[in-house]
């Protein structure tokens, strides 16, 4: 639809969005990993109870896990689940000299909502559980034990993004 004012011509454009899946690859090389396959699966389907959902692999020696689904209705705030897992092989080093290999398993979940407000600003609260198993806590070799070290750290949180480079009319 094209509009008349008296400060110009205003197009409005309504726009569907059709049931989308992508399927993507990508290569990764850096110290830590030598190198790694990344894979991520998503489909967008805003028509859907989930309007899109992500799931993602990394594999390589220190292979991660990605999930990501997210609710989308109208003007009602998005609500979203994450869920993620990361194993990592770590070497500990004192002084330049190398104490010892350092495993951590990394995992999380997050529930969170947001809202857009004026176009392209983000308002967001969220919980996040996450949880971390290894022995990359030791401080040196007298310390080292067998056993592994858990812990479980609770997170609240809010955000705030104010996005004002680009102009909503173009």
């Amino acid at each position: 639809n094209l509009y008349d004012s008296d400060k110009g011509k205003t197009l409005n454009l309504n726009i569907t969005e059709k049931n989308v899946l992508t399927q993507n690859v990508g290569f990764k090389v850096n110290t830590t990993d030598a190198a790694a396959l990344m894979l991520n699966i998503t489909r967008k389907n805003y028509g859907k109870r989930f309007g899109q959902i992500s799931a993602s692999a990394e594999l390589s020696a220190n292979p991660g896990v990605n999930f990501v689904a997210e609710t989308n209705r109208g003007n009602f705030p998005v609500a979203g689940i994450e869920i993620n897992g990361k194993y990592q092989n770590y070497s500990i080093y004192e002084k330049g000299e190398k104490l010892h290999e350092a495993n951590l398993l990394y995992s999380s979940g997050s529930l969170y909502i947001y809202k857009r407000f004026r176009h392209q600003n983000t308002v967001g609260l969220g919980l996040k559980e996450e949880y971390y198993s290894g022995d990359i806590y030791s401080k040196n070799n007298s310390d080292i034990v067998n056993g592994e070290k858990n812990s479980f750290l609770t997170n609240i949180y809010g955000y705030l993004s104010i996005d004002n480079l680009d102009d909503y009319y173009f």
